[in-house]
């Protein structure tokens, strides 16, 4: 078993995991959104070498809003090997239009959510949402 924590806010489901799966593999990708655009940058990817080893691959994500980010994650896990169908994020709330995006453009993964929102606002945040999760959870503002 392998996670994969998409960073910051990934990191806050992750130690609930860890207690769980103390032998599970651990890697690390950050992917910003961008706050004008709302697309995914990348800016960074350590993965454990048991990554594509043919089991399962959890995705660490609390909030599912466009998709993007976690498009982006799903892609370049599978260019390292992993298989879509072996894929499942782990989230506690999503908007309908990330879901749809992402049962789109990857019909095989499995995705495991707490709570699906109304919607996405003009600035493509999860209506009510949660706000930035990041934030909340370690306590920081922009």
């Amino acid at each position: 078993l392998d996670f994969v924590s998409v960073m910051r806010s990934g990191d806050a489901l992750l130690d609930i995991f860890i207690d769980h799966f103390p032998k599970a593999n651990i890697s690390k990708i950050l992917v910003q959104r961008d706050e004008e655009t709302a697309l995914p940058i990348f800016k960074y990817m350590k993965l454990s070498p048991t990554l594509a080893q043919n089991h399962s691959v959890i995705i660490t994500e609390p909030m599912v809003a466009t998709g993007g980010t976690l498009g982006m994650v799903i892609e370049l896990l599978k260019e390292q090997g992993v298989k879509e169908e072996n894929i499942i994020i782990a989230c506690i709330c999503a908007a309908p239009e990330g879901l749809l995006q992402l049962s789109h453009q990857f019909p095989n993964i499995h995705i495991v959510m707490t709570a699906l929102d109304e919607r996405l606002n003009e600035k493509k945040y999860i209506v009510p949402g949660l706000g930035d999760f990041g934030d909340r959870f370690f306590g920081t503002s922009k």
